[in-house]
C-alpha cells in the first residue's frame, strides 16, 4: 500500500512539474532507488516511458532503471524460481539498454549489473542444489551454476580492462580547477577497482559449487585471496 502511495504521489509531482520533467522525473527515480522501492521504480518507469511528455533522457536510460531495479529487488524475493525468473527479466532490459545506447555514459554500468546478475543466477542455482527436493539433480545445478560464474568472471574481465583503458587516458596531474575531470578519472579508477573486486567475489562463489574437500574448492578460494590481495596492493 505504503509503494502505491509513493506511486501516485510521485507521478502527480512529475506531471505538475512538466517544465523540468527531465529532472523531476529521474530526481523520483533516483529517490525511489534510495528507500529500496525498487518495484515501484519498475511500475513508474514502465507507466510514463511510452508518455508524449516524459524526458528524453527517462525514455533513453528506461530499460537501464528498469534492469537496475529488478535485479536490486531480486534479493527480495524468496521463492527461488521466481528470483531467477526477475533476474532473467533484469538481464533482458539491460542488454536491450546497451545494445541499443552502446556509447551511452551508463552503457558501462549496465554491462557491471549484467555480469551481477549472472553471479545472482548462480546463486539461485546453487541454492537449487542444496535442496533435498533436488538430490537427484544435484550435479547438474552445480554445473548450471559453474557456467553463470564463467560468463560472469569473462564480464569482469572485460570491464576491468575496459576501465582501466579509459582512466589510462587521463593525464597522470589534473588541476584542481578541473573538477568535472578528476571526478571522471577518479570514478573510472572506482569502476576498474569494483570489476577486479567483483572477479574476486566470482572466484570465491565458483569454488563453492565444490566439496569443500576437493582440490578445485581450495584452488580456487586461492585464486579469490591472490585476486584481493592484489586489490589491496594496487589500491590501498
Amino acid at each position: 500500500m505504503r509503494s502505491h502511495f509513493l506511486f501516485i504521489l510521485g507521478t502527480a509531482v512529475v506531471l505538475v512539474a512538466e517544465a523540468c520533467a527531465d529532472e523531476r522525473q529521474l530526481e523520483f527515480i533516483r529517490r525511489l532507488q534510495e528507500r529500496g522501492f525498487h518495484d515501484v521504480v519498475v511500475e513508474y518507469v514502465e507507466s510514463i516511458r511510452s508518455r508524449g511528455n516524459v524526458a528524453d533522457d527517462v525514455k533513453t536510460t528506461a530499460d537501464f532503471w528498469i534492469g537496475n531495479s529488478l535485479l536490486a529487488g531480486a534479493e527480495l524475493v524468496p521463492e527461488l524460481e521466481r528470483r531467477d525468473e526477475q533476474l532473467q527479466r533484469a538481464r533482458a532490459s539491460l542488454e536491450r539498454f546497451v545494445r541499443e545506447n552502446p556509447e551511452h555514459e551508463r552503457a558501462a554500468e549496465a554491462q557491471m549489473d549484467q555480469a551481477r546478475i549472472l553471479i545472482e543466477r548462480g546463486r539461485v542455482a546453487l541454492l537449487e542444489s542444496e535442496s533435498p527436493r533436488n538430490e537427484s539433480r544435484k550435479l547438474e545445478y552445480r554445473d548450471k551454476a559453474r557456467s553463470f560464474y564463467e560468463t560472469a568472471r569473462q564480464s569482469f574481465t572485460d570491464a576491468q580492462s575496459r576501465f582501466q583503458t579509459e582512466f589510462k587516458k587521463f593525464p597522470a596531474f589534473i588541476p584542481e580547477e578541473q573538477k568535472r575531470q578528476r571526478e571522471a578519472k577518479s570514478a573510472a579508477q572506482v569502476s576498474a577497482m569494483q570489476a577486479q573486486l567483483h572477479l574476486g567475489l566470482v572466484e570465491y562463489e565458483y569454488a563453492q559449487t565444490y566439496d569443500k574437500s576437493s582440490s578445485e574448492f581450495k584452488k580456487s578460494l586461492q585464486e579469490a585471496v591472490a585476486i584481493f590481495e592484489r586489490v589491496r596492493i594496487q589500491y590501498r
